[in-house]
């Protein structure tokens, strides 16, 4: 019997995980889809250890920062990315606009309410 690729891949307590090839996972979703649609989704995950279950996402360094330092050099998947990516205190405030476009990228509208407290989900 071949291992599952989705909890353990067969792998001993200790090992590294194994990564998974992106047509694997679809036929995965595609597995409990089409069991979801009979109402049979635990006989799907009976056998499946969800503690171990993990989506990983291979992304460069950075991203989701700010593009360039104040130098006009790449910050992302650079070494600038471990970095402080822009400078700015109260007494330089010449990278708020980048700061502002930074931080307002992250939607912050969609997570807080008005009064700055978390929206329920």
């Amino acid at each position: 019997m071949s291992a599952n690729p989705i909890t353990n891949g067969g792998r001993r307590r200790g090992e590294a995980p194994k990564t998974l090839d992106l047509p694997d996972w679809r036929q995965f979703t595609n597995d409990i889809t089409n069991e979801n649609r009979g109402h049979e989704l635990p006989k799907v995950t009976q056998n499946m250890d969800m503690t171990t279950l993990s989506a990983l996402a291979r992304l460069p360094k950075g991203w989701g920062g700010p593009r360039y330092d104040k130098n006009g050099d790449p910050i992302e998947d650079s070494f600038r990315a471990h970095q402080v990516p822009l400078p700015l205190d109260q007494n330089n405030l010449d990278t708020l606009p980048e700061f502002e476009e930074w931080m307002n990228s992250y939607k912050p509208e969609e997570l807080f309410n008005a009064d700055g407290s978390l929206k329920d989900e």
